[in-house]
C-alpha cells in the first residue's frame, strides 16, 4: 500500500434507514481508504448499499442513522453543518448520478444546470462561467452547440456527459460515478470507457466507481470492493480479485457476468438477497454460500488479510480448496514393460467447483481419479482434501468426505 496520506477515509460506517419500520440498516461496519489519483471499483447485486454508500459520502440521505467517520483530507465530514458541507459538495467531491432523466431538470437548459454549482463554488462573472461551461462541454467530449438544449432532447449517452461534466466543473478532487453505463448501447458504454480513463489521466482526480459491469471495473479502476447486504465481503487490487476470487461470492458475481465471461457458462449465485437487509448475527451470505456452516449462521466473519493487499470476510478465510493434487505420478508394471499413466500431475478443486477430466480411452483419467480418492498410492506426490493428507482411506470413510462412483457398475 502507499504510504501517502488517505484523501477519503472512512472509518466503520454504519447507514441505517429509519424512515421504515423495522429499521432497515443498508451500510453495515463499512471502512474503505482511496488517495488521490486511484480508482476503487464497487460491485455487488442490487440493493447491497453501493448508492447509499455514495450518497452517505456526499451527505445527501435524510432520515437516516449514520454512524462511523468520513475522513476528507483529515476533516471529518460527520461534524460539519449542511453550510460547511456545501463547501465540499462539488469543489472537493462530486457524484454522477445514476439516472440522467430523474436528475436533469427538464424546464432548465443544460447550460443553466452547469451554472449552479459554478455560482454557488467560483466567484466566476457572466462571461467566465459561460466561458467554463464551453471547456467543460468540450472536456466531456458534447459540442457547446447543445448548452442551450434541454434533458429530452438529447440522448442517454448525451445526458451522461452532461452529468459528468456538471460533477467535474468545479475541478473536484474526488469523482464518484455511480452505474454511468445504465442503459446505454455497447458503443456508447465504450465511449464512457474512453472519457472516464483520459480524464482521470488529465485532471488527476480520485475515483470511486459503482457498476454491475464487471468488464467495465476491470478497465477502469485499480482497486476493487464486493459489497453484500452492506458489508465488504472482498476487498483487493482489481487485477487480482478479477482473476483468482477468494470469496464464494465474488466469484458468483463474476461467473454471471457475461460481459466478463464472453464464451464461458454462466454460473450465477444460487438463491436471492434477502428481501430486507437488516443485520445479521452471522454472515449474510451463509444462505446461499456453498460451503457454509453452523459457525457460519452464528457469527458475523471480520474482513481480515488473507495475502497481500488482500481482505475477505470468510470463516473459512476464503473459498475453501477440498482437494488438491501435487505432483501426482502413477507407473504400472506389465510383465517387462514400465507403464507411465500418470506423469506428474497436479489438480486443485475448490469449493463449489466442478472439474472436469477428459482424454482418449488410457489416457491415465480413472488412475488420476482413484488415486485421489486413495484407492492407489502414488508413486510421488500428495493428494490433501480439505488440508490433510489422504492417506489410509480416511476421506472415504468419514460423513461428507470423498467417495468415488465407478466406471463399470458390475466390476464395481
Amino acid at each position: 500500500m502507499s504510504a501517502k496520506k488517505p484523501l477519503l477515509e472512512i472509518r466503520k460506517l454504519s447507514v441505517t434507514y429509519t424512515s421504515s419500520n423495522p429499521p432497515v440498516t443498508a451500510v453495515s461496519d463499512l471502512s474503505l481508504q482511496i488517495r488521490k489519483g486511484e480508482s476503487l471499483g464497487i460491485i455487488g447485486e442490487s440493493g447491497c448499499g453501493k448508492s447509499t454508500l455514495a450518497l452517505s459520502i456526499m451527505r445527501l440521505l435524510k432520515n437516516v442513522r449514520t454512524e462511523g467517520e468520513i475522513l476528507f483530507s483529515g476533516e471529518n465530514l460527520m461534524d460539519l453543518t449542511e453550510q460547511q458541507l456545501r463547501k465540499y459538495r462539488w469543489k472537493k467531491i462530486a457524484l454522477v448520478f445514476q439516472n440522467s432523466l430523474e436528475v436533469l431538470n427538464p424546464v432548465l437548459t443544460i447550460a443553466e444546470q452547469l451554472e449552479e454549482p459554478i455560482w454557488a463554488h467560483e466567484r466566476l462573472t457572466a462571461k467566465e462561467s459561460s466561458q467554463r461551461i464551453v471547456e467543460v462541454l468540450k472536456m466531456v467530449g458534447l459540442d457547446p452547440s447543445w448548452k442551450n438544449a434541454y434533458p429530452h432532447q438529447l440522448s442517454g449517452g448525451m445526458r451522461q456527459r452532461v452529468l459528468l461534466a456538471m460533477a467535474l466543473v468545479c475541478e473536484p478532487e474526488l469523482l464518484i460515478v455511480d452505474e454511468p453505463t445504465t442503459a446505454l448501447d455497447a458503443a456508447s458504454k465504450n465511449e464512457i470507457y474512453y472519457l472516464l480513463r483520459d480524464l482521470q489521466k488529465k485532471i488527476g482526480f480520485a475515483m470511486i466507481l459503482i457498476s454491475h459491469d464487471v468488464a467495465f471495473i476491470s478497465r477502469l479502476t485499480s482497486q476493487v470492493m464486493t459489497m453484500y447486504c452492506g458489508q465488504v465481503v472482498e476487498y483487493g487490487r482489481t487485477s487480482d480479485v478479477l482473476k483468482n476470487p477468494m470469496h464464494c461470492y465474488t466469484r458468483g458475481l463474476l461467473n454471471a457476468s457475461a460481459q466478463f465471461f464472453k464464451y464461458k457458462d454462466l454460473w450465477g449465485i444460487g438463491g436471492k438477497p434477502p428481501e430486507e437487509m437488516r443485520t445479521y448475527e452471522g454472515c449474510p451470505f451463509a444462505p446461499r454460500c456453498c460451503q457454509s456452516s453452523d459457525n457460519c449462521r452464528k457469527s458475523r466473519p471480520e474482513l481480515r488479510y488473507v495475502a497481500l493487499e488482500r481482505q475477505v470476510a470468510c470463516h473459512k478465510g476464503g473459498i475453501e480448496s477440498f482437494l488438491k493434487a501435487e505432483g501426482i505420478k502413477k507407473s504400472f508394471q506389465v510383465k517387462n514393460r514400465v507403464i507411465q499413466a500418470v506423469k506428474r500431475a497436479d489438480i486443485e478443486i475448490r469449493s463449489g467447483e466442478v472439474v472436469a477430466l477428459v482424454g482418449e480411452s488410457g489416457s491415465g483419467k480413472s488412475t488420476l481419479a482413484h488415486t485421489l480418492v486413495g484407492i492407489l498410492s502414488p508413486d510421488e506426490g500428495s493428494v490433501f482434501f480439505r488440508g490433510k493428507k489422504v492417506e489410509n482411506h480416511w476421506a472415504t470413510r468419514m460423513m461428507e468426505g470423498m467417495q468415488i462412483i465407478f466406471q463399470d457398475p458390475f466390476s464395481a
